[in-house]
């Protein structure tokens, strides 16, 4: 029925606003289930004494005073209920529907405006916040009074709002200053310390450069300070038409001895020092053993310091010579 539809989904907020056009729906439609359409309640039929019963139980009851009206006009409407008495049924459920939504919106409303008063709003970005702050202290010093505030009260609250903006100014000041030097710092890092990595670098391949004269300039950081008896050098080793190329990191030490082992079926070999060499990487262009046949070798570096030779070898490096 369009009763149900109408009243089913008031809620306990406002049941309490609701009740009374409730009551009147349910006197129509009873007085029309008797037959008799009076205003004198005490003549009401044992339905409607029914309902009310129901309905002044509480908000729990609603549903069940529905079906019981659903009931009571169903059986009306398998004996032919008169067209009219419908339509005022019709009527009264989209009268009371009408201020349920009503009630309903006002009720929203108000709960809005509430929720909003007691939320305590304040901008997150240092921008917004001193636009914020601006605004503030034109509203107190316009209408401070209108909102209660003393003279006093007024001045306290300008005065705050000054010196926060004031320090949300020096913040972002110093961001701006922060950015730009960190724009210079980038720059030069790529302008200045790049020509200084070049020179370095340029130095080390250089007759006199030293462990000691690199020290001394700050090109060995602390990573590369050496422990004799504990250092493993590493690299690595690549075929070439007409030579091997040994590449390697000192890492350290001043110089790197290359050792190199042809794997020959028919010779027993071992390894064999070829040189010390500074700088990588190195060209080993030592014949075949046999021309035109590609042989096996074996390749691994030991660190050189002070023409010495200290720690441990590398791993044993593997490559196929073709020429």
């Amino acid at each position: 029925m369009v009763f149900a539809l109408g009243l089913t989904h008031i809620d306990r907020h406002v049941f309490h606003l609701v009740s009374p056009y409730l009551h009147e729906i349910i006197y129509d439609i009873c007085t029309i289930i008797s037959k008799k359409r009076t205003k004198d309640y005490s003549k009401h039929t044992h339905d409607y004494d029914q309902c009310m019963k129901i309905i002044d139980s509480g908000i729990n009851s609603i549903e069940i005073c529905v079906k019981y009206i659903d009931k009571r006009l169903s059986f009306f409407t398998n004996r032919m209920m008169p067209i009219e008495n419908f339509t005022i049924i019709n009527n009264s459920c989209a009268h009371i529907s009408m201020k349920y939504v009503d009630i309903r919106s006002v009720q929203l409303l108000k709960h809005q405006q509430h929720a909003m008063a007691k939320r305590d709003y304040f901008p997150v970005q240092l921008g917004d916040q001193r636009k914020w702050l601006i605004q503030y202290k034109n509203a107190v010093m316009d209408n401070g009074a209108a909102m209660g505030m003393t003279p006093e009260e007024v001045v306290a609250n300008m005065t705050a709002a000054d010196s926060q903006i004031d320090a949300i100014d020096t913040v972002i000041d110093a961001e701006r200053a922060y950015k730009s030097a960190l724009s210079a710092r980038k720059a030069g890092a790529k302008g200045h310390i790049g020509r200084i990595r070049r020179s370095i670098k340029h130095f080390k391949t250089s007759s006199n450069y030293s462990i000691g004269t690199a020290r001394l300039i700050g090109a060995i950081g602390p990573e590369d300070i050496l422990v004799p008896d504990e250092y493993v050098p590493n690299g690595n080793v690549k075929p070439m038409p007409d030579s091997v190329v040994v590449r390697f990191k000192k890492k350290g030490v001043d110089a790197m001895a290359i050792y190199c082992r042809v794997l020959d079926d028919e010779v027993e070999t071992s390894f064999v020092r070829i040189g010390i060499f500074i700088n990588s990487p190195f060209e080993d262009t030592t014949p075949l053993s046999h021309p035109n046949r590609p042989e096996k070798r074996l390749y691994r570096l030991r660190g050189v310091v002070n023409d010495k030779e200290v720690g441990q070898f590398s791993d044993t490096m593997e490559v196929v010579a073709v020429g």
